[in-house]
C-alpha cells in the first residue's frame, strides 16, 4: 500500500514538473464567467467539471451542540487543521460532509448548502481535503454554546486538471 502511495505521488510529481515548463497548460478558462466549464484548445467542453474557485470557503461547522461535542470544541485551537469526510450513506443527506480531527473525533458537519457545492472537490482533488480552524466564537460563560469558524482550501487548478487527465486522457 505504501509503494502505490509513493509511487502515485511520484507520478503527480513529475506530471506537476511538465506542466510548469509549459507554462500554457490544456485549459483556457474565460475570466467573464464565474459558472463556465473547462474549455481544452481543441474546444471540447467537460461539462461535468465545475469551476475552479480563487477564494477559499469561510464558514461555520454546523452540528457543533450534538453528542457531546462542545467537549471536542473547547479543545480546539486557532490554525488547527480539521479532515473533511464524505458521509454518502448519510440518511438525512446523501451530501452530508462530517468535520472531524486528526484523531478522528467528529466537530460536526458543513452546513447542507456548502457540502452540496463542495462535492466535487472530492472528486477533483484526492490529495487533501483539510480545513483550516480561523476562530472559536462564542461565550460558554453567559451561556453561549461554542462554534468553530472554517477556511475549507478548494482543489488548486493543477489538481483539477491533473484529475481531468486521468478522466479524460489524450491518446
Amino acid at each position: 500500500m505504501e509503494t502505490l502511495i509513493i509511487i502515485g505521488l511520484f507520478v503527480l510529481v513529475i506530471y506537476l514538473l511538465i506542466r510548469n515548463e509549459t507554462k500554457e497548460g490544456s485549459f483556457n478558462r474565460p475570466s467573464s464567467s464565474k459558472t463556465s466549464n473547462y474549455q481544452r484548445k481543441d474546444n471540447k467542453i467537460n461539462e461535468d467539471l465545475p469551476r475552479a474557485p480563487k477564494d477559499p470557503i469561510i464558514t461555520k461547522i454546523v452540528g457543533v451542540t450534538f453528542e457531546n461535542r462542545q467537549i471536542i470544541v473547547k479543545q480546539l485551537r486557532v490554525g488547527e487543521m480539521l479532515e473533511l469526510v464524505q458521509e454518502p450513506d448519510n440518511i438525512y443527506d446523501p451530501n452530508a460532509v462530517r468535520v472531524i480531527r486528526q484523531s478522528g473525533e467528529q466537530v460536526g458537519y458543513l452546513n447542507k448548502n456548502i457540502a452540496e457545492e463542495i462535492q466535487w472537490y472530492f472528486d477533483a482533488s484526492w490529495l487533501h481535503h483539510e480545513v483550516e480552524i480561523l476562530d472559536i466564537i462564542g461565550k460558554p460563560s453567559v451561556g453561549q454554546s461554542l462554534g468553530v469558524l472554517i477556511k475549507i482550501f478548494p482543489p488548486t487548478l493543477d489538481e483539477v486538471l491533473f484529475f481531468d487527465e486521468i478522466r479524460y486522457p489524450r491518446f
